[in-house]
């Protein structure tokens, strides 16, 4: 008859847990510290730290480089970069590093196979999916708002007046906030509603920049006036001088007043409408101008744009970049100074604003039907 093995048992001190049960909320808690630690490499190796410190730097950067700039000027006369206009100048960099790291806070979870673990009660899905995009969203939301805040800081202490110019600017504080706010919730929602659908993190990221890159690319080459026969500017014709421009009779005797009488110069002229011109113009031509004779200015067709205007103001939207442009525009009132802005004018102010909602809000719904099958 064979023996049997021996088998041994150890004590090696397992016991129930009889502490406090802080249930659902901490749980919660745990996972966003989690996402939020892990967003910026806390904890992590020093590889993992390069990305949130390159946004870091794309968001602050420029704006140090402005306040330099303007304090060798010898301070701030007239912001050269308005605050409004400061958001998209950094959004597309943004956007792009968030499409690397973003997917990182998801698709190891998932690949990992430990969902299973974070969805033992109490937890549910909807709260794995609030924590990380909460997290992602409260480092890029103050990564982005570091950038305007220190420039509009700068602003104010670089003015003649720095109490003065506070008082009378106060009420873009809350405006910068709720812009980074805006442009944080929107550079969080794609690439983890991307991330939701992406078996890897570099089919994610590379998604991501494609859309970013693409994207703005094929819309503005539907939409953006082209001169495709060249004829722009390219004929000069004499007419009578119009009321417009005999308002603006200043930039044609400022461009022209260190002329010799018959010398010649391109003289460029802004208009209230936005409008832009050239004239090929002489001191004594001005003068003769504004007693009722000719201009000699340049005149050429249009540029067009591929699509009509009518059909361009509906493709506009299909910009990814352009959601943070519709919001900022509205919260700091900009001039709708370029054909993008302008097409977007088009609208009325929900318009753009239900654009910018579904940038956000789709890829959300996106990823939760993606996830909502995991069970514990």
């Amino acid at each position: 008859m064979a023996s049997q093995p021996a088998g041994q048992l150890f004590d090696i001190g397992y016991q129930r847990y009889d502490g406090p049960r802080q249930g659902r909320n901490r749980a919660r808690l745990a996972l966003f510290v989690g996402g939020v630690r892990h967003t910026l490499g806390l904890g992590r190796g020093g590889r993992s730290k390069i990305l949130p410190v390159l946004m870091v730097l794309v968001s602050v950067v420029p704006a140090a480089v402005i306040l330099v700039l303007a304090a060798i000027g010898g301070g701030i006369i007239d912001r050269p970069v308005e605050l409004g206009d400061y958001f998209p100048i950094n959004s597309l960099l943004l956007l792009i590093i968030s499409g690397i790291l973003g997917p990182t806070l998801l698709i190891p979870d998932r690949t990992d196979n430990v969902l299973s673990l974070y969805l033992v009660r109490p937890l549910g899905m909807l709260d794995y999916l609030a924590a990380r995009w909460f997290a992602f969203f409260l480092v890029t939301s103050l990564i982005v708002l570091a950038g305007p805040l220190i420039l509009l800081c700068g602003y104010i202490l670089l003015s003649a007046d720095a109490a003065q110019e506070l008082r009378d600017n106060w009420l873009d504080f809350p405006k910068v906030l709720l812009g980074a706010a805006a442009l944080g919730a929107f550079i969080a929602s794609i690439p983890l509603g991307v991330a939701a659908f992406a078996p890897r993190r570099v089919y994610a990221a590379a998604f991501v920049i494609g859309v970013v890159l693409v994207g703005p690319t094929v819309v503005g080459i539907l939409t953006e006036p082209i001169d495709f026969d060249g004829s722009s500017f390219q004929q000069t014709v004499e007419r009578p001088i119009t009321e417009e421009e005999i308002a603006e009779a200043d930039q044609f005797i400022d461009a022209t007043r260190s002329l010799p009488g018959d010398a010649e110069t391109i003289i460029n002229v802004e208009f209230d409408s936005g409008e832009s011109r050239q004239y090929l113009m002489s001191r004594n031509d001005v003068e003769e101008a504004l007693e009722g004779g000719n201009v000699t200015t340049f005149e050429s067709d249009e540029p067009k744009s591929l699509l009509d205007p009518e059909i361009g103001k509906w493709v506009i939207f299909t910009d990814p970049t352009g959601a943070t442009v519709f919001v900022t525009d509205l919260l700091f009132e900009d001039v709708q100074s370029n054909n993008y802005r302008q097409l977007v004018a088009r609208h009325p102010d929900y318009y753009p604003v239900a654009a910018y909602l579904a940038w956000v809000l789709i890829p959300l719904a996106l990823m939760w039907w993606r996830y909502r099958r995991y069970t514990a």
